[in-house]
């Protein structure tokens, strides 16, 4: 995690949240956050005084201390040895909200697209309409280039559980583990069918059509929308 990530951790503050303030386009955030663009001087002026930082601390300068997070207990030197440890912070999310989604996954990287469930949300974004009762509706992140030029890197999808998807409808696929104790992975395609006991998928960018064993699939949902600001 670097520091733009940690900051922003530190006040609340999702991708698109930070975009709204900075007048930027929220795939711009996310990728200084996740490292996938390095961190200008530019940029670090920009972002720095909405995360009550300086422009250096930005810029990874050691000197001067990230903000803690919100109703964390930072305890000062001890006088006879090492500071006192900082405990243990977690964030507790709400389970269902009317108002927002969790946006899970981790991009991982790769021409294909490939990401990984972690298990807890990243952030929460504004729930739509079409999503309202939906409770377990969810968002991920586009990575790769795969999908263009329908899904940009960075874009942000919004993920239907609770129909399945037609014919052509572009999709999260969700995969078991490889092996146990892994995360699930999962990838953002465009669904054909079902044939016997493989999965038709296909990509856009190379156009190829891709074949999946139906018991590796753990869940196919439709996208039902998408947001690049």
């Amino acid at each position: 995690m670097n520091n733009l990530a940690r900051a922003m951790a530190a006040k609340g503050l999702t991708d698109t949240g930070l975009a709204r303030l900075v007048d930027k386009a929220q795939a711009q955030i996310w990728r200084l956050r996740t490292g996938n663009r390095p961190l200008t001087k530019a940029w670090a002026e920009l972002l720095a005084p909405h995360l009550g930082l300086s422009p250096q601390a930005l810029l990874f300068d050691d000197n001067e201390p990230l903000p803690a997070p919100p109703g964390a207990t930072v305890h000062a030197l001890r006088e006879d040895g090492p500071p006192l440890p900082r405990p243990l912070q977690r964030l507790e999310w709400p389970e269902f909200s009317d108002d927002r989604l969790p946006v899970l996954g981790k991009a991982v990287g790769g021409s294909d697209g490939k990401f990984m469930f972690n298990g807890e949300p990243i952030e929460y974004v504004s729930r739509p309409p079409s999503l309202r009762n939906v409770t377990t509706a969810y968002c991920v992140y586009v990575d790769g280039e795969s999908m263009e030029p329908r899904y940009f890197a960075g874009e942000l999808v919004y993920v239907h559980t609770g129909r399945p998807p037609r014919a052509r409808e572009f999709v999260v696929v969700e995969l078991h583990p490889e092996q146990n104790g892994d995360p699930a992975s999962g990838y953002v395609k465009q669904f054909q069918r079902w044939a016997g006991e493989y999965l038709i998928l296909s990509q856009l960018n190379p156009v190829k059509e891709i074949k999946i064993a139906k018991a590796r699939v753990k869940g196919l949902h439709p996208i039902v929308g998408s947001f690049s600001a």
